[in-house]
Protein backbone atom coordinates (compact mmCIF):
# COMPACT_ATOMS: atom_id res chain seq x y z
CA UNK A 1 0.00 0.00 0.00
CA UNK A 2 2.60 2.10 0.62
CA UNK A 3 4.32 1.41 -2.29
CA UNK A 4 1.46 2.24 -4.79
CA UNK A 5 1.13 5.78 -2.65
CA UNK A 6 4.43 6.49 -2.98
CA UNK A 7 4.36 5.70 -7.16
CA UNK A 8 1.12 7.54 -7.14
CA UNK A 9 3.00 10.84 -5.67
CA UNK A 10 5.32 10.31 -8.15
CA UNK A 11 2.99 10.37 -11.24
CA UNK A 12 1.03 13.03 -10.15
CA UNK A 13 4.75 15.19 -9.61
CA UNK A 14 5.38 14.25 -13.12
CA UNK A 15 1.53 15.45 -14.19
CA UNK A 16 1.99 18.77 -14.98
CA UNK A 17 5.15 18.29 -17.04
CA UNK A 18 3.12 15.47 -19.16
CA UNK A 19 0.52 18.08 -19.68
CA UNK A 20 3.01 20.38 -20.70
CA UNK A 21 4.39 18.21 -23.47
CA UNK A 22 1.20 17.08 -24.16
CA UNK A 23 0.13 20.71 -24.81
CA UNK A 24 3.41 21.46 -26.81
CA UNK A 25 3.11 18.20 -29.28
CA UNK A 26 -0.63 19.16 -30.11
CA UNK A 27 0.67 22.30 -30.98
CA UNK A 28 3.46 20.67 -33.22
CA UNK A 29 1.01 18.63 -35.17
CA UNK A 30 -1.35 21.81 -35.45
CA UNK A 31 1.28 23.50 -37.08
CA UNK A 32 2.50 20.57 -39.58
CA UNK A 33 -1.36 20.04 -40.79
CA UNK A 34 -1.78 23.26 -41.33
CA UNK A 35 1.76 23.69 -43.06
CA UNK A 36 0.62 20.77 -45.38
CA UNK A 37 -2.37 22.06 -46.11
CA UNK A 38 -0.07 25.37 -46.85
CA UNK A 39 2.09 23.10 -49.14
CA UNK A 40 -0.75 21.38 -51.30
CA UNK A 41 -2.19 24.47 -52.33
CA UNK A 42 1.26 26.29 -53.39
CA UNK A 43 1.93 22.87 -55.12
CA UNK A 44 -1.00 23.37 -57.50
CA UNK A 45 0.25 26.95 -58.09
CA UNK A 46 3.69 25.72 -58.40
CA UNK A 47 3.34 22.84 -60.65
CA UNK A 48 0.91 24.92 -63.35
CA UNK A 49 3.65 27.16 -63.33
CA UNK A 50 6.33 24.44 -63.78
CA UNK A 51 4.09 22.41 -66.55
CA UNK A 52 4.65 26.54 -68.49
CA UNK A 53 8.07 25.97 -68.82
CA UNK A 54 9.43 22.30 -68.10
CA UNK A 55 12.56 22.98 -66.12
CA UNK A 56 14.76 20.02 -65.97
CA UNK A 57 14.00 19.98 -62.16
CA UNK A 58 10.25 18.82 -62.80
CA UNK A 59 11.74 16.43 -65.80
CA UNK A 60 14.05 14.72 -63.16
CA UNK A 61 11.37 14.84 -60.40
CA UNK A 62 8.58 13.05 -62.60
CA UNK A 63 11.11 10.98 -64.19
CA UNK A 64 11.86 9.75 -60.10
CA UNK A 65 8.92 9.28 -59.55
CA UNK A 66 7.78 6.81 -62.69
CA UNK A 67 10.63 4.75 -60.46
CA UNK A 68 9.01 5.08 -57.72
CA UNK A 69 5.83 3.67 -58.95
CA UNK A 70 7.82 0.60 -60.08
CA UNK A 71 7.39 -2.32 -58.00
CA UNK A 72 10.41 -4.19 -58.68
CA UNK A 73 12.72 -1.69 -57.88
CA UNK A 74 13.23 -2.08 -54.08
CA UNK A 75 16.11 0.60 -54.04
CA UNK A 76 13.98 3.01 -55.44
CA UNK A 77 11.38 2.24 -52.28
CA UNK A 78 14.60 2.67 -50.12
CA UNK A 79 15.43 5.94 -51.08
CA UNK A 80 11.33 7.01 -51.31
CA UNK A 81 11.42 6.08 -47.19
CA UNK A 82 14.30 8.69 -46.79
CA UNK A 83 12.30 11.44 -48.01
CA UNK A 84 9.51 11.05 -44.84
CA UNK A 85 9.41 13.52 -42.78
CA UNK A 86 10.81 12.58 -39.19
CA UNK A 87 8.07 12.38 -36.49
CA UNK A 88 8.77 14.69 -33.50
CA UNK A 89 8.85 11.93 -31.19
CA UNK A 90 10.02 7.94 -30.93
CA UNK A 91 6.57 6.88 -29.56
CA UNK A 92 5.07 8.20 -32.56
CA UNK A 93 7.68 6.70 -35.20
CA UNK A 94 6.99 3.45 -33.85
CA UNK A 95 3.27 4.14 -33.79
CA UNK A 96 3.51 5.13 -37.51
CA UNK A 97 5.60 2.10 -38.45
CA UNK A 98 3.27 0.07 -36.66
CA UNK A 99 0.31 1.54 -38.64
CA UNK A 100 2.67 1.10 -41.59
CA UNK A 101 2.68 -2.21 -41.38
CA UNK A 102 -0.86 -2.97 -41.35
CA UNK A 103 -1.61 -1.28 -44.73
CA UNK A 104 -2.45 -2.41 -47.98
CA UNK A 105 0.60 -2.11 -50.78
CA UNK A 106 -2.00 -0.13 -52.23
CA UNK A 107 -2.16 2.39 -49.60
CA UNK A 108 1.43 2.08 -48.96
CA UNK A 109 2.47 3.64 -52.37
CA UNK A 110 -0.50 6.43 -51.94
CA UNK A 111 1.27 7.41 -48.29
CA UNK A 112 4.48 7.51 -50.53
CA UNK A 113 3.15 9.46 -52.86
CA UNK A 114 1.80 11.74 -50.60
CA UNK A 115 4.81 12.59 -48.80
CA UNK A 116 6.88 13.07 -52.21
CA UNK A 117 4.30 15.52 -53.37
CA UNK A 118 5.34 17.51 -50.51
CA UNK A 119 8.55 16.82 -51.04
CA UNK A 120 8.21 18.23 -54.57
CA UNK A 121 6.36 21.29 -53.20
CA UNK A 122 9.18 22.26 -50.46
CA UNK A 123 11.85 22.01 -53.63
CA UNK A 124 9.99 24.05 -55.73
CA UNK A 125 9.94 26.90 -53.33
CA UNK A 126 13.06 27.10 -52.44
CA UNK A 127 14.03 26.86 -56.35
CA UNK A 128 11.55 28.57 -58.39
CA UNK A 129 12.72 32.17 -56.83
CA UNK A 130 15.63 31.35 -58.40
CA UNK A 131 14.53 29.87 -61.22
CA UNK A 132 11.85 33.19 -62.66
CA UNK A 133 13.46 36.07 -60.45
CA UNK A 134 16.95 37.98 -61.73
CA UNK A 135 20.26 36.52 -59.93
CA UNK A 136 22.16 38.74 -57.23
CA UNK A 137 25.47 38.42 -56.29
CA UNK A 138 25.89 36.97 -52.86
CA UNK A 139 28.15 39.80 -50.96
CA UNK A 140 29.74 38.68 -48.13
CA UNK A 141 30.30 41.12 -45.21
CA UNK A 142 33.91 43.76 -45.57
CA UNK A 143 33.48 42.80 -49.29
CA UNK A 144 33.17 45.67 -52.47
CA UNK A 145 30.18 45.46 -54.68
CA UNK A 146 31.39 45.62 -58.10
CA UNK A 147 29.07 45.84 -61.06
CA UNK A 148 29.59 43.12 -63.85
CA UNK A 149 32.81 44.35 -65.74
CA UNK A 150 33.50 43.59 -69.46
CA UNK A 151 35.62 40.95 -69.27
CA UNK A 152 39.21 42.78 -69.55
CA UNK A 153 40.39 42.37 -65.45
CA UNK A 154 40.34 39.64 -63.32
CA UNK A 155 37.47 39.55 -61.00
CA UNK A 156 39.16 41.00 -57.27
CA UNK A 157 35.79 41.97 -55.99
CA UNK A 158 36.31 40.16 -53.20
CA UNK A 159 39.46 42.00 -51.92
CA UNK A 160 39.31 45.18 -50.39
CA UNK A 161 40.81 48.15 -52.68
CA UNK A 162 43.33 50.47 -50.21
CA UNK A 163 45.39 51.96 -53.33
CA UNK A 164 45.01 55.64 -54.02
CA UNK A 165 45.08 55.32 -57.39
CA UNK A 166 42.31 56.28 -59.84
CA UNK A 167 39.01 53.39 -58.68
CA UNK A 168 35.73 55.21 -59.46
CA UNK A 169 33.78 57.65 -62.10
CA UNK A 170 34.92 60.73 -60.09
CA UNK A 171 38.60 60.38 -60.26
CA UNK A 172 38.42 60.12 -64.16
CA UNK A 173 36.61 62.97 -64.30
CA UNK A 174 39.32 65.02 -62.39
CA UNK A 175 42.04 63.33 -64.52
CA UNK A 176 40.48 64.31 -67.90
CA UNK A 177 39.69 67.76 -66.86
CA UNK A 178 44.07 67.53 -66.20
CA UNK A 179 44.54 66.30 -69.53
CA UNK A 180 42.43 68.24 -71.47
CA UNK A 181 39.92 70.97 -70.24
CA UNK A 182 38.51 71.77 -73.49
CA UNK A 183 37.20 67.72 -74.02
CA UNK A 184 36.61 67.13 -70.74
CA UNK A 185 35.62 63.66 -69.71
CA UNK A 186 34.44 61.76 -72.27
CA UNK A 187 33.55 58.17 -71.38
CA UNK A 188 31.75 56.08 -74.03
CA UNK A 189 32.11 52.99 -72.75
CA UNK A 190 31.12 53.93 -69.36
CA UNK A 191 34.43 52.15 -67.91
CA UNK A 192 33.95 54.55 -64.95
CA UNK A 193 29.76 53.75 -64.16
CA UNK A 194 30.15 50.47 -64.83
CA UNK A 195 33.76 48.70 -64.43
CA UNK A 196 35.03 48.36 -60.81
CA UNK A 197 38.52 49.86 -59.52
CA UNK A 198 40.67 46.44 -61.33
CA UNK A 199 38.64 47.19 -64.85
CA UNK A 200 39.39 51.38 -65.04
CA UNK A 201 43.05 50.48 -63.57
CA UNK A 202 43.44 48.16 -66.48
CA UNK A 203 42.21 50.34 -69.01
CA UNK A 204 44.51 53.37 -67.81
CA UNK A 205 47.72 50.80 -67.88
CA UNK A 206 46.23 49.97 -71.44
CA UNK A 207 46.11 53.69 -72.75
CA UNK A 208 49.74 54.46 -71.20
CA UNK A 209 51.34 51.53 -72.62
CA UNK A 210 49.43 51.68 -76.23
CA UNK A 211 50.50 55.06 -76.21
CA UNK A 212 54.46 54.50 -75.30
CA UNK A 213 54.00 51.81 -78.25
CA UNK A 214 52.40 54.32 -80.83
CA UNK A 215 54.95 56.77 -80.25
CA UNK A 216 58.07 55.22 -80.42
CA UNK A 217 55.54 53.31 -84.12
CA UNK A 218 55.63 57.21 -85.00
CA UNK A 219 58.79 57.56 -85.38
CA UNK A 220 60.08 55.15 -87.07
CA UNK A 221 57.77 55.05 -89.32
CA UNK A 222 59.07 58.48 -89.98
CA UNK A 223 62.12 57.39 -90.44
CA UNK A 224 61.99 54.45 -92.10
CA UNK A 225 59.87 56.55 -95.04
CA UNK A 226 62.32 58.71 -95.48
CA UNK A 227 64.86 55.87 -96.09
CA UNK A 228 67.20 56.27 -93.04
CA UNK A 229 68.96 53.10 -91.61
CA UNK A 230 72.10 51.57 -90.40
CA UNK A 231 74.90 50.86 -92.83
CA UNK A 232 75.76 47.63 -91.85
CA UNK A 233 74.42 44.23 -92.60
CA UNK A 234 71.46 42.32 -91.17
CA UNK A 235 73.09 39.12 -91.32
CA UNK A 236 76.42 37.29 -93.26
CA UNK A 237 78.12 34.22 -92.69
CA UNK A 238 80.38 33.97 -89.63
CA UNK A 239 83.11 31.29 -90.77
CA UNK A 240 81.73 27.80 -91.09
CA UNK A 241 78.76 28.50 -88.24
CA UNK A 242 76.26 29.73 -90.31
CA UNK A 243 77.61 29.81 -94.35
CA UNK A 244 75.05 28.84 -95.78
CA UNK A 245 72.55 32.48 -95.27
CA UNK A 246 72.85 35.20 -97.67
CA UNK A 247 74.29 38.58 -97.08
CA UNK A 248 71.56 41.14 -96.40
CA UNK A 249 72.29 44.66 -95.31
CA UNK A 250 70.10 47.42 -93.90
CA UNK A 251 70.27 49.12 -96.95
CA UNK A 252 68.71 46.09 -98.72
CA UNK A 253 65.67 46.43 -96.01
CA UNK A 254 65.37 49.87 -96.68
CA UNK A 255 65.35 49.50 -100.31
CA UNK A 256 61.86 47.35 -100.33
CA UNK A 257 59.37 50.13 -100.26
CA UNK A 258 57.91 51.74 -96.99
CA UNK A 259 57.79 50.63 -93.58
CA UNK A 260 55.73 48.26 -94.33
CA UNK A 261 57.11 46.80 -96.86
CA UNK A 262 60.55 46.54 -94.69
CA UNK A 263 58.70 44.43 -92.18
CA UNK A 264 57.68 41.97 -94.94
CA UNK A 265 61.08 41.88 -96.12
CA UNK A 266 62.73 40.64 -93.06
CA UNK A 267 64.12 37.15 -92.99
CA UNK A 268 62.41 34.66 -90.62
CA UNK A 269 64.96 34.85 -88.36
CA UNK A 270 64.78 38.97 -87.35
CA UNK A 271 61.10 38.69 -87.08
CA UNK A 272 61.02 35.65 -84.18
CA UNK A 273 63.76 37.71 -82.39
CA UNK A 274 61.79 41.18 -82.21
CA UNK A 275 58.51 39.01 -81.81
CA UNK A 276 60.56 37.03 -78.69
CA UNK A 277 61.92 40.33 -77.72
CA UNK A 278 58.34 41.67 -77.54
CA UNK A 279 57.52 38.78 -75.65
CA UNK A 280 59.86 38.74 -72.78
CA UNK A 281 58.99 42.64 -72.25
CA UNK A 282 55.41 41.90 -72.17
CA UNK A 283 55.89 39.08 -69.19
CA UNK A 284 58.95 41.08 -67.51
CA UNK A 285 55.95 44.20 -67.04
CA UNK A 286 53.11 41.47 -66.01
CA UNK A 287 55.15 40.14 -63.28
CA UNK A 288 54.00 40.86 -60.02
CA UNK A 289 57.46 39.35 -58.42
CA UNK A 290 59.33 41.96 -60.91
CA UNK A 291 56.75 44.46 -59.48
CA UNK A 292 57.46 43.35 -55.97
CA UNK A 293 61.37 43.84 -56.26
CA UNK A 294 61.03 47.31 -57.36
CA UNK A 295 58.42 48.08 -54.27
CA UNK A 296 54.91 48.21 -56.55
CA UNK A 297 52.55 45.95 -56.75
CA UNK A 298 50.62 44.88 -60.07
CA UNK A 299 48.19 47.94 -61.38
CA UNK A 300 44.57 45.66 -61.22
CA UNK A 301 45.61 44.93 -57.23
CA UNK A 302 46.08 49.26 -56.55
CA UNK A 303 49.26 49.72 -58.91
CA UNK A 304 50.49 52.61 -60.79
CA UNK A 305 49.10 52.19 -64.11
CA UNK A 306 52.01 52.39 -66.63
CA UNK A 307 54.71 51.30 -64.13
CA UNK A 308 57.22 49.14 -65.51
CA UNK A 309 59.90 47.48 -63.32
CA UNK A 310 63.48 47.91 -64.11
CA UNK A 311 66.37 45.51 -65.35
CA UNK A 312 69.77 46.65 -63.26
CA UNK A 313 70.23 44.23 -60.43
CA UNK A 314 66.85 42.00 -61.45
CA UNK A 315 68.33 39.64 -64.57
CA UNK A 316 71.63 37.79 -64.40
CA UNK A 317 72.10 38.87 -67.65
CA UNK A 318 74.04 42.57 -67.52
CA UNK A 319 71.83 45.21 -69.14
CA UNK A 320 73.00 48.89 -69.11
CA UNK A 321 69.53 50.07 -69.21
CA UNK A 322 66.08 50.03 -68.12
CA UNK A 323 63.45 50.12 -71.17
CA UNK A 324 61.57 53.04 -69.28
CA UNK A 325 63.52 55.67 -68.18
CA UNK A 326 66.90 54.10 -69.45
CA UNK A 327 69.11 57.71 -68.57
CA UNK A 328 67.12 58.33 -65.43
CA UNK A 329 66.48 61.52 -65.93
CA UNK A 330 62.79 61.07 -64.45
CA UNK A 331 64.37 60.55 -60.63
CA UNK A 332 66.00 64.19 -61.14
CA UNK A 333 62.04 65.77 -61.28
CA UNK A 334 60.09 66.66 -58.44
CA UNK A 335 56.95 65.73 -57.66
CA UNK A 336 55.42 68.30 -59.05
CA UNK A 337 57.02 68.23 -62.74
CA UNK A 338 56.82 64.46 -62.42
CA UNK A 339 52.96 64.64 -62.37
CA UNK A 340 52.89 66.74 -65.14
CA UNK A 341 55.47 65.08 -67.50
CA UNK A 342 53.13 62.09 -67.05
CA UNK A 343 49.97 63.69 -68.14
CA UNK A 344 52.17 64.74 -71.02
CA UNK A 345 52.98 61.22 -72.27
CA UNK A 346 49.00 60.35 -71.98
CA UNK A 347 48.82 63.35 -74.24
CA UNK A 348 51.19 62.92 -76.54
CA UNK A 349 50.50 58.80 -76.62
CA UNK A 350 47.11 59.56 -77.67
CA UNK A 351 47.96 61.67 -80.73
CA UNK A 352 50.67 59.41 -81.57
CA UNK A 353 48.08 56.46 -81.57
CA UNK A 354 46.08 58.48 -84.12
CA UNK A 355 49.12 59.56 -86.16
CA UNK A 356 50.43 56.11 -86.42
CA UNK A 357 47.13 54.83 -87.75
CA UNK A 358 46.38 57.82 -90.19
CA UNK A 359 50.03 56.94 -91.54
CA UNK A 360 48.59 53.12 -91.82
CA UNK A 361 45.51 54.15 -93.56
CA UNK A 362 47.02 56.33 -96.14
CA UNK A 363 49.80 53.70 -96.91
CA UNK A 364 46.85 51.83 -98.15
CA UNK A 365 44.93 54.24 -100.18
CA UNK A 366 42.48 55.83 -97.74
CA UNK A 367 41.34 59.03 -97.74
CA UNK A 368 42.95 60.83 -94.47
CA UNK A 369 43.11 64.45 -94.27
CA UNK A 370 46.59 66.02 -94.33
CA UNK A 371 48.32 63.00 -95.22
CA UNK A 372 47.19 62.55 -98.57
CA UNK A 373 49.54 65.18 -99.57
CA UNK A 374 52.75 63.63 -98.11
CA UNK A 375 53.47 61.77 -101.13
CA UNK A 376 53.74 58.28 -98.18
CA UNK A 377 54.06 54.98 -100.32
CA UNK A 378 51.59 52.75 -101.27
CA UNK A 379 51.76 49.11 -99.77
CA UNK A 380 50.08 46.21 -101.08
CA UNK A 381 50.20 43.61 -98.60
CA UNK A 382 48.34 42.61 -95.32
CA UNK A 383 48.98 45.14 -92.37
CA UNK A 384 47.69 42.41 -89.79
CA UNK A 385 49.86 40.02 -91.05
CA UNK A 386 52.81 39.55 -89.23
CA UNK A 387 54.50 37.02 -91.84
CA UNK A 388 54.94 37.42 -96.08
CA UNK A 389 55.92 34.70 -98.58
CA UNK A 390 59.83 35.36 -97.36
CA UNK A 391 59.06 33.39 -94.20
CA UNK A 392 57.27 30.28 -96.00
CA UNK A 393 60.20 28.51 -93.80
CA UNK A 394 58.29 28.29 -91.11
CA UNK A 395 55.53 26.64 -90.36
CA UNK A 396 52.04 26.95 -91.54
CA UNK A 397 53.17 30.38 -92.96
CA UNK A 398 52.04 28.77 -96.66
CA UNK A 399 48.70 27.65 -95.20
CA UNK A 400 47.61 31.35 -93.52
CA UNK A 401 49.53 32.73 -97.43
CA UNK A 402 47.25 30.79 -99.26
CA UNK A 403 43.73 31.65 -96.83
CA UNK A 404 40.77 33.98 -98.20
CA UNK A 405 37.84 35.00 -96.24
CA UNK A 406 34.93 33.12 -97.93
CA UNK A 407 32.44 35.44 -100.21
CA UNK A 408 35.54 38.22 -100.29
Amino acid sequence: MALQMKRKTKLLKKLPRLQSNLQWMRMRMRMRMRMRMELRMELRMELQLLQRTKPPLLTNLLRRKQQLLQPKKRRAKKKLHLLLQRPLLPNLQRTKRKSQMCLEPQQKMELHLKNLRSYIAMLSMITSPLAYAPAAPVVASGMRTVAPSMGVAPDLSDKPWTSGEISDAAGLEALADKLNPIVGYWDPLNIGGAGSPETIGWFRHAEIKHGRVAMAAFVGYCVQANGIHFPWNLQQPIGPINAGIPTISFGDISAAGGPADQWDALPSAAKLQIIGAVGFLEMWGEASKALELDGQVHYVRGGKPGYYPTFKGRIPHPVPFNLFDPFGLTGKMTPERKEKALLAEINNGRLAMIGIFGLISASKGLIVPGLDSLGITPYAGEVMAPFSSINADLPYVTDMLKYAIPGA
